[in-house]
């Protein structure tokens, strides 16, 4: 309390002094102007006069400061003192780097890094500069002023681009909208991963309105959807089928670590049946899809396969998978069907095998016309997540033939695939590869997930560093782990600052006397542009943008509100939909022929039955006998012959699609 009230004192008299020493210093300097002034009005040089002398007297001094001319001086005195003052005190910010707002300057030396922002002359230099109405490029975000920062469309980079946020920090409003309009606007196709089905609700009326075909791959509500059949146009392809068989096993396995001696035993059997289905010349083509696979697992012992398979030709394509799968020992071989059985079990649902049976997606066609594709997820169960992952393997595989197929090597139509909460499509195989190839195709894709470690858990071993390596351009959104912090500090590089050092040192003379000494040191040092925690501490309506060869720019983020198209967009419900081929209610699987054949006459003398037999209900032998003499006269022996029969393989192909009673 006694420091503070020092301290206070001390304050205000150097308040005191320095008022007095202003006014001290405006005197003489007043003093001197009107001598000089004098002078001057004398003849100056050429006169005879002299310049009367300064009285250094403070009363003189504060006299004359008081003054009209006086005091215009003490003014001039105060503001040269405290620009002297503010100089000294912000030195940092005139040496010889640049200062941050965070407090410290970063050294033009560069002995420990030369990162940093990204300047507003090397931002214009590879990036798109315009306003929402004419931008063409990708939209990143936007400037300090509201300018759209895009990427162009003839930038050198890649288009790939890979986009971190947690939940809240506008994935959707900032990044995916503006790039579905963008898209609109340059004429190009679309294939989108949608969550719940939002941006087909916002985005479809719209696309339809700019001439695009619109199709729904609903994996949530699969009867509000369109029909794929992965087997569609397989054609007995060896490559195309072990494709097929890979994702599958790869997504549809449990939770833990998986036996892999059990993996390749499944992958050898479902490649053999998805081959056998295919080249069957006795199926129709509707025939020919996975619930024809799961109904010869579930409807054949391992025996009956076996005796299936043994009478193909040895050069069947189907016969060599099925022959290693056959090496195990009986009970391997159970184990093994089983196992491919639970897999598949998603294929007892009516409604998923009507989305599997046939095909009215055609996945090349974005590469020929502008096309609008919505792939809708379920985000609560993974259980489809296979078929999601097989739809965009096999939309690759058709893009990159076809656009082979051309004669400049590349689609006709550019295509977007924006993988949207891209952990709930599954594991898509060679992704990385499949990457760093398509960009010749015309394909580029946009990659969007909550954190790092959700694509490190995806893809494991460092395939998520191969993805992250074919995206040119990364955005980060906001973090709220310190694995994709970190990701991100050490992407923004380091940076060479000026490190100063200050060390007081107090001698005691007096009980009541201080006297301070002070050492001031200059040096260099290393940071990090930006730390986790400033990175954990990303204002909301702000991102960093990270792109190949460049510094991190940092901007605003960009609300698809802004956007011109925004106006145009009509609310569409996903019930509302209607699919390329509306499948009809199947019929229903066995009809009791005992409803059917009993004339409407013998339905009276039933109820003369129950009425005679109140009385008697105990005596069976009275009654029972004459019932059955009733009833004979019609073809009454069918009720007990019938449910033999189902014994015997049923005619329809998917209505008695029944899992084995191990399951």
């Amino acid at each position: 309390m006694q420091s503070k009230y020092i301290r206070t004192i001390g304050i205000v008299l150097a308040v005191i002094l320095s008022m007095a020493a202003i006014f001290y210093i405006g005197g003489l300097v007043n003093q001197f102007n009107l001598n000089y002034q004098k002078w001057l009005a004398e003849g100056g040089i050429t006169g005879k006069a002299t310049m009367d002398a300064i009285c250094f007297s403070p009363v003189c001094c504060w006299r004359s400061a008081m003054t009209a001319s006086g005091l215009k001086c003490v003014a001039l005195v105060a503001v040269i003192g405290s620009g002297v003052y503010l100089f000294i005190h912000f030195q940092d910010r005139f040496g010889n780097g640049d200062y941050d707002p965070r407090n410290f300057s970063r050294s033009k030396r560069g002995t420990y890094g030369t990162a940093g922002w990204m300047s507003d002359k090397e931002m214009r230099a590879i990036l798109e500069i315009s306003s929402p109405g004419h931008a063409k490029g990708i939209i990143l975000g936007k400037t300090e002023k509201g300018a759209v920062i895009c990427l162009p469309e003839d930038t050198r980079l890649n288009k790939h681009i890979a986009v971190f946020g947690a939940s809240g920090t506008m994935k959707s409003r900032g990044i995916i909208r503006p790039a579905l309009f963008q898209s609109i606007r340059r004429g190009e196709s679309v294939v989108i991963s949608d969550p719940k089905s939002e941006m087909y609700a916002d985005t479809a009326e719209l696309f339809r309105k700019h001439g695009y075909l619109v199709r729904v791959y609903n994996l949530l509500q699969p009867e509000l959807g369109d029909s794929w059949n992965c087997m569609f146009d397989l054609g007995g392809d060896t490559l195309m089928a072990q494709v097929l068989t890979d994702v599958i096993i790869a997504n549809t396995k449990g939770d833990g670590e998986s036996d892999h001696f059990w993996d390749n035993g499944e992958a050898n059997l479902l490649k053999s049946l998805i081959l056998y289905v295919d080249m069957d010349s006795t199926r129709k083509p509707e025939e020919k899809n996975l619930p024809a696979v799961y109904q010869m697992i579930t409807q054949n012992t391992e025996k009956e396969l076996t005796m299936i398979f043994d009478r193909l030709p040895l050069d069947h394509p189907a016969k060599a998978p099925y022959s290693l799968f056959s090496q195990g020992s009986d009970a391997v071989r159970a184990g093994i069907v089983l196992g491919l059985g639970t897999r598949l079990q998603v294929l007892q649902s009516e409604a998923v095998r009507q989305i599997t049976r046939r095909s009215d997606i055609d996945l090349s066609l974005p590469g020929k016309q502008k096309c609008a594709y919505f792939i809708i997820l379920d985000d609560q169960n993974s259980s489809l997540e296979f078929l999601s992952s097989l739809f965009f393997v096999f939309l690759f595989i058709k893009l990159v033939r076809y656009a082979d197929s051309m004669p400049e090597q590349r689609c006709k139509v550019p295509v977007n695939i924006i993988l949207d909460e891209m952990n709930n499509i599954g594991v898509i195989p060679d992704f990385g590869r499949r990457l760093s190839t398509v960009r010749s195709r015309a394909l580029q894709i946009l990659m969007v997930c909550q954190s790092l470690p959700q694509l490190q858990n995806r893809y494991p071993d460092n395939l998520w560093a191969e993805l992250l390596g074919n995206a040119d351009t990364q955005v980060m959104l906001g973090a709220t782990d310190d694995v994709s912090a970190q990701y991100f500090s050490a992407r923004s590089g380091d940076m060479t600052v000026e490190v100063n050092s200050t060390m007081t040192t107090r001698q005691s003379i007096a009980l009541a006397q201080v006297i301070p000494q002070y050492r001031y040191t200059e040096g260099i040092g290393r940071r990090r542009v930006l730390t986790p925690d400033e990175v954990l501490r990303l204002p909301n309506d702000e991102l960093l943008i990270i792109i190949r060869g460049q510094k991190v720019l940092r901007a605003k983020k960009f609300d698809f509100t802004e956007h011109p198209y925004a106006k145009e967009c009509v609310k569409a419900h996903i019930r509302d939909y209607k699919p390329a081929h509306p499948e009809e209610k199947p019929a229903p699987v066995m009809v009791h022929p005992q409803a059917e054949e009993t004339p409407p006459p013998e339905k009276k003398k039933t109820a003369k039955e129950k009425t005679a037999g109140r009385g008697a209900s105990a005596a069976k032998q009275g009654e029972k006998p004459a019932a059955p003499a009733q009833t004979s006269a019609p073809p009454a022996a069918a009720p007990p012959e019938q449910p033999s029969k189902p014994a015997k393989r049923p005619k329809t192909l998917y209505e008695s699609a029944r899992p084995p009673t191990d399951f």
